[in-house]
């Protein structure tokens, strides 16, 4: 029988592009080499190995960096006919000498002018890297729709032409200062792209302690570097927070934008007001990430349910009564993902300036059965009060009813034992005292009753049949800081998951279907079931 000269008389197109793609993220210098196998798994493998492209010109590898980009600038490479989505990192500053960046000088732009079908690009914008270049090089490219910047804080006083690009479909600004000229050239750019955008993402620089005001009368015997006072008097002129309509009003108010349907914004630092509705006309998905205080005029939820916003994603946090009683106005939630920060103090409640303590009790008896028919992914923060939030028979009952969950974040209450406590200290490890244990409010008379490990385990397989991924973060006041910290973390979190393992699921012929993490701050990573020994076990073993 005669044998088949080209592979793809046995794999079909998509079987073989199936294992390409595999092949890609387990060793991708071998979907560069299959290129050279026949001409037609040429054009298979070269779509794959070079649709994504990273341009990195650190030292460490400046030959190949530069080699790369000089082939790019030939505009006849690999790269011209299917790179679509680039990243661009750590870049020479101008002021260096050297090869590698007379190689940047020669043909940075024009391997980014040879990007012809490039849609996306993520790029670290710092003041000694060519960006007035970089950005008229890409503002240029005709297909370019998605555009992720990280904006140095050097830029604070620095033009930032960033309003030549337009109609794009995603628009992600990360890290930039909050200084008028910054503001007003993102709004500019924004604006460019009203009716375009479908994600927009806008997150500040996190506002630090050390950002606020200088101390006048702070006494010195060194003479203040004159950069430094400049620092300080920008500093003092930026604003602690803005309004979001900052960034996407004109002259006469906030814009519509038709398409927005994506929504990220640090919450920390952009406030939301009543003033600010008619941007979220077409909002599904909603993330305030960061706030450790929400920052929301009065009336801003009753505004989006009386004008009909319908969110299927939210992630925030904290939760107010209004958050609640605009979550009850409709159903289909698909999304709820309560992503609290860290606290200063380990152990501390969740920092809500709301003290309602009802809010946590509503979202699992009122919000989540609201929306049981739609809602397929729950998230509860590691950083949040497990009296409120942890595995207790109310809010499990609540969890149960949404037959269609898929994914599943959940905070368990893991209390340090004595005999834990003990072998941690013998083996040289430092824990809290009990004391300092009791204050963190985990460790209480009036405590919730807690479902158990294997309780909990058998409820969610009996009652989740769709559920794929089980998350869960031990809640176990260990001090997160002092000496040896984290070799305490890791032993605790081992513990706890080799009790996961110990549950024994073949009492009542139980099959679970999902995946198990242990994840958050005491992390020991992937649990595996194995069907033969009817339990979990670490990946590792």
């Amino acid at each position: 029988m005669a044998v088949s000269s080209n592979i793809l008389d046995v794999l079909s197109d998509d079987v073989l592009g199936l294992v390409l793609d595999e092949l890609k993220t387990l060793d991708f210098p071998s979907v560069c080499t299959s290129r050279l196998v026949c001409k037609a798994l040429n054009g298979l493998a070269e779509s794959r190995a070079f649709g994504s492209t990273l341009i990195d010109l650190s030292a460490g590898i400046k030959h190949d960096a530069a080699f790369q980009i000089e082939s790019m600038a030939s505009g006849n490479g690999p790269n011209s006919r299917w790179t679509k989505e680039l990243r661009i990192r750590n870049l020479v500053p101008e002021e260096e000498r050297g090869t590698l960046l007379d190689a940047q000088d020669r043909y940075l732009i024009p391997a980014l002018e040879s990007l012809r079908k490039l849609r996306s690009v993520e790029l670290n914008l710092h003041k000694s890297y060519p960006y007035l270049a970089i950005l008229s090089a890409l503002s240029n490219l005709p297909h370019l729709k998605d555009l992720n910047l990280y904006i140095d804080l050097g830029f604070e006083d620095t033009p930032l032409p960033l309003d030549q690009f337009s109609n794009l479909r995603s628009l992600i600004l990360r890290s930039f200062p909050l200084h008028q000229p910054i503001i007003k050239i993102l709004n500019r750019t924004i604006r460019n792209s009203q009716n375009t955008l479908e994600c927009l993402d806008i997150r500040p620089h996190d506002w630090e302690e050390e950002d606020g005001p200088y101390d006048s009368d702070q006494e010195t015997e060194e003479t203040p570097d004159p950069s430094e006072v400049r620092r300080l008097l920008r500093i003092l002129e930026s604003p602690r927070t803005v309004t979001l309509e900052t960034f996407t009003s004109d002259e006469e108010g906030c814009l519509s934008f038709p398409k927005l349907e994506e929504l990220q914004v640090n919450g920390d630092r952009i406030e939301f007001t009543i003033a600010s509705v008619p941007l979220f006309k077409s909002l599904v998905c909603l993330a305030i990430v960061n706030a450790k205080v929400l920052r929301v005029e009065d009336g801003f939820w009753d505004a989006l349910a009386e004008t009909k916003v319908q969110l299927q994603i939210l992630e925030m946090y904290p939760l107010t009564s209004g958050v609640v009683k605009y979550l009850l106005s409709y159903t289909g939630l698909h999304e709820l993902i309560l992503n609290a920060p860290p606290s200063d103090s380990f152990g501390a409640s969740d920092g809500s300036s709301v003290s309602d303590s009802d809010i946590p009790r509503s979202i699992f008896k009122d919000v989540l059965p609201h929306h049981c028919d739609a809602i397929h992914h729950v998230s509860i923060s590691e950083y949040l009060d497990v009296k409120d939030y942890g595995c207790t028979e109310e809010n499990i009952e609540g969890l149960l009813t949404c037959k269609k969950l898929e994914e599943l974040d959940l905070l368990y209450h893991y209390p340090v034992e004595d005999e834990e406590m003990q072998n941690c200290t013998s083996i040289g490890l430092v824990c809290m005292p009990l004391s300092v244990l009791l204050s963190t409010g985990n460790f209480v008379a009036n405590a919730p009753p807690y479902v158990t490990q294997k309780a909990l385990l058998f409820r969610i397989t009996d009652n989740l049949p769709k559920l794929e991924r089980l998350q869960l973060a031990p809640a176990c006041s260990m001090s997160p800081y002092g000496e040896n910290s984290y070799n305490v973390r890791i032993n605790i979190a081992y513990r706890f998951a080799d009790r996961l393992c110990n549950i024994d699921f073949r009492e009542g012929l139980r099959f679970p279907p999902f995946r198990l993490y242990n994840y958050g701050f005491l992390s020991y990573g992937s649990l595996v079931y194995g069907p033969e020994r009817g339990c979990y076990a670490m990946e590792s073993e």
